[in-house]
Parts: C-alpha cells; structure tokens; sequence
C-alpha cells in the first residue's frame, strides 16, 4: 500500500476529507514536536560556540530525519498498544475522528503553550495523557493497555533521574580523572570565538546522537498515531500486513494446538486450554474464509482476524501461562504439562502474532513523518533553546557539561528505544543539565524559579491532556 493506492482508494468525499484533516494534525503534531525539542540538541552546541545556530538547527534536523528513517518500529507500535484499536474499528467513524480529533488538539495545544512561554514540557506526557483521556471517555481500557500505561509512565518517570545523576555521576568522574583545565572553561563571550576543534568535535557529536535518537524514539510516536487513523479509517487495508499470510498464520496456530492438546483433562487449567482452543478454531474458520475471499475479502473479516491474533488469544494464553506457573510454584498437577519450555513456547508464539502479522507502517508513513519533524526541528527553536541553555544553570554551560549532558542524555533516549519505549526526550536533557550543573556548583548553581517552572509543567503537563482530551472529545462527538 503506498500513498498513490491511497488517494486512489473510492472513500467518498466526506470521508475522504476526513481521513485528510486526520493526516495532516498528525504531521503537524510531529512538527511541532520538532520545533518544540530542537532545543534539547542544539542548546548546548550553540551555547558553546560550536556551531552557529542555523548550521547546528539544520544539522539537528538532519540526523531526527535520518533517525525517523532508521529507528524502527517498537516505540510506534507502543503507542498503539495504548489505545482500544480494535474497538475503535468496530466504532461509527464518526466517534472515531472525534477520538482522534480529540488527542492530536489536546496534544498541539499543550504544546504550543509551552513553547510559548518557553517551558520545556514533554510531548510524550503530553501524547499519551490525551490518548489517555480520550480512551476513558470512549469507555473501554482494557487491562494490557493499563498496564502498557502504567510501564510507559514508570520509564518516563525513571529516565530523567538517570539522566540527572547520570551527568553529576559521569562529570564529577571526569574532573577526577580528565585535567585538561580547557575542557572546564566556560566559552568565551565572544560568540564568534569557538572553543578548540577537538572540544568542538565532542559537543557536536552529543548533539547529532541527541538528534538522531530524539528522531528514533520521538519520531515513531507519529508514526504511530499515523498507522491509528490509516487503520481507524481503512481498516481493511491496515488491520493486516499487506504481505499476510493466512497459510503461515494458520500453521502457527495448529503449533500452538499441539502444546494445548496434551493438556489433562483433569487439569485445572483446563478451563483456559479449551477456551483458547475454541478461539483458535474460529480464528482458523475466519482464516480459511479470508483464503477462498482473497483480495476482496470484507473488511469485518479481517478486523476479525486481527482481533482474534492480536488481541483474544494473545489475552488468553497469557492468562494460562501465569496460572501455569503459579500451578508451578504451589506443586500442584497441572504442571505435568505445562513446564517452563511449554509456558515459554506458547508466551513466544502468540507474542509472534502482534509482531508477524499486525504491527508494521508503509514506507511512505516513515519517511512523511521524518520529513514533518525534520522540518519542525528547524523553525522556531530559539525560546526552548535560552531556557535551558541560559536559565537553568546560573554559571552557564563549560565545555565538560555541555558534553556530559549531551551524552547522558543520548544514551538515555538510546535505552529507551531499545526497549521500544516512548520517553520524553526534553525532560531528559533537562534534568541531564541540571545533574551537571549540580555536579560543578551543587544546588546554588541550578536557578529555582527556571527549575519550579519546569516541575510545575511536568506535573501538570499529563493531568491536563488527559483533562483537555477528555474534553474536545466531548465536543467533536457532536461535531462529527
């Protein structure tokens, strides 16, 4: 499916301008995002003197580009996770642009308030409390998608302390162990004297890993929200790969079948065994259904294929694992079947279904949302930019602190995507340059009144999408 087919694709003009206006708030939430945290990369190359700004911003939106291009898919399909997919397919698309509506309005308002007033907030807190809000109001929060919530606030919780001891840890090291005095000066206040190549050489290269693991992590949340209104408007292009395979699908459940078949009848997990069972048995009628249909088959039937592989049995089988080691752990019978290697085998291949057959983005999507953030990064980055290069600190960046933070904080980002997490790349970066200013002056060298401002929008920044998204669903609902 490319962006061709989907202009091509006879939605009627109604919908059609619909699922337009949809896709463009996405691409212009992922701009101002750009925008929004440019500062977190080029703060520091600019402040001290190692890159005149235009030439670091352009360089900055270069690598979150390449970052977009190159960082994966496991922070988008995370986002989506947090969302009621599947029932949004079943929903009029009248609720479903009102959803949708609803958390991209919320999302850019919160944004462009914060950067107006030069506050670095955070656009995954902010993304994630409005798709929170819209899903309370739409009425349906499953348990995986609380508990996907309750793993993604921790890491956004957990990564700015890292990021701040991180920096205090690693430059309080560094003046131990580095005494090239150089590497402490503070720039010279002649912005067109830079500091000596190889000092220059270590900042930008903390603000191109910034930039490019911003893109990888950031980036894929549009990318994300992109693949919700494909699949929320045409369901029966985006529910499934393109490339599904109802054959291999169906192979892999008859594997899961002969783990389940040897099950005891006596067991008591046979109650869990024969439900997965029955739902294997209609996901496999609906596959052959889906086989003898071909390219024309219906909408409902692959929805249906989609809810049966991503969301009921994966449910399902995990519900019999967990009490087949618990079984384990109290002795009792049904472990005869169910040992580690079985539980193991079935956790794996049911994980494979949301991987193999449901989570994936058309080419086209990945390089539109490069493209939108990569522009964003270049326009509008001076008022984030003085805040935190300026107002955090009360003694200004050295060279060191420049460094550390810009390294800290990469690496940070990096973990995070690996362990395909959206986290907020602004509160990172913040509390990196807090930990290294603390770590040169201890807490009379960080300014309050610049710390309680950025507090006060990370506390405020979550219960405020959810409030707002909550709201303009609310009112799109009567709109839409």
């Amino acid at each position: 499916m490319n962006l061709y087919l989907l202009a091509g694709m006879d939605l009627g003009t109604g919908v059609l301008s619909l699922l337009i206006l949809c896709l463009v708030a996405v691409c212009f939430f992922e701009f101002v995002n750009g925008f929004h945290d440019t500062a977190n990369a080029v703060a520091t190359v600019i402040y001290t003197h190692s890159m005149r700004p235009t030439t670091a911003v352009i360089l900055s939106g270069l690598f979150n580009f390449v970052g977009v291009l190159f960082g994966g898919l496991g922070v988008a399909m995370s986002i989506l996770k947090l969302l009621p997919l599947t029932d949004l397919m079943y929903a009029p698309l009248g609720e479903n642009v009102a959803f949708l509506m609803a958390v991209l309005v919320s999302a850019i308002s919160w944004n462009l308030g914060t950067w107006y007033f030069g506050i670095p907030a955070s656009s995954s807190h902010t993304l994630i409390g409005a798709l929170i809000g819209a899903s309370l109001v739409f009425g349906n929060v499953s348990p995986d998608q609380m508990s996907k919530a309750y793993e993604i606030f921790m890491f956004l919780f957990i990564t700015p302390v890292i990021g701040f001891v991180g920096a205090w840890v690693l430059l309080s090291l560094m003046r131990l162990v580095v005494k090239n005095d150089t590497l402490y000066q503070n720039p010279d206040k002649d912005a067109s004297v830079p500091p000596p190549l190889w000092i220059r050489l270590l900042i930008i290269s903390g603000c191109v890993g910034v930039s490019y693991n911003h893109g990888s992590n950031d980036g894929q949340k549009g990318v994300g929200l992109l693949m919700v209104v494909l699949i929320a408007f045409i369901p029966a292009s985006f529910a499934l790969r393109p490339d599904f395979d109802t054959q291999k699908c169906t192979d892999n459940l008859q594997k899961i079948e002969q783990v389940l078949i040897k099950a005891p009848i006596n067991s008591s997990l046979s109650i869990e065994v024969a439900s997965i069972r029955t739902e294997i048995s209609k996901t496999k009628d609906l596959l052959s259904k889906m086989q003898k249909a071909g390219e024309i088959a219906p909408k409902d039937l692959k929805v249906s294929v989609r809810r049966q592989i991503r969301d009921i049995i994966p449910t399902q089988t995990k519900l019999l694992v967990k009490k087949a080691a618990a079984a384990e752990l109290a002795k009792t019978d049904s472990v005869v079947v169910f040992d580690k290697n079985n539980r193991d085998f079935l956790s794996q291949e049911t994980q494979a279904f949301a991987n193999t057959y449901t989570d994936f983005a058309p080419s086209w999507t990945i390089l539109l949302i490069s493209l939108c953030l990569g522009l964003g990064t270049m326009i509008g980055w001076r008022r984030i930019v003085e805040t935190i290069g300026e107002k955090i600190g009360k003694s200004g960046f050295d060279y060191s602190q420049g460094f550390v933070s810009q390294l800290v904080s990469s690496a940070t980002i990096w973990l995070s995507t690996f362990f395909k997490l959206p986290v907020s790349t602004t509160h990172i970066v913040s509390s990196s340059i807090m930990g290294a200013m603390f770590a040169k002056g201890g807490r009379q060298n960080i300014q309050r009144k610049t710390v309680t401002n950025i507090l006060m929008a990370w506390a405020l920044t979550l219960p405020v999408s959810i409030g707002l998204s909550a709201g303009f669903y609310y009112i799109f609902r009567f709109i839409f």
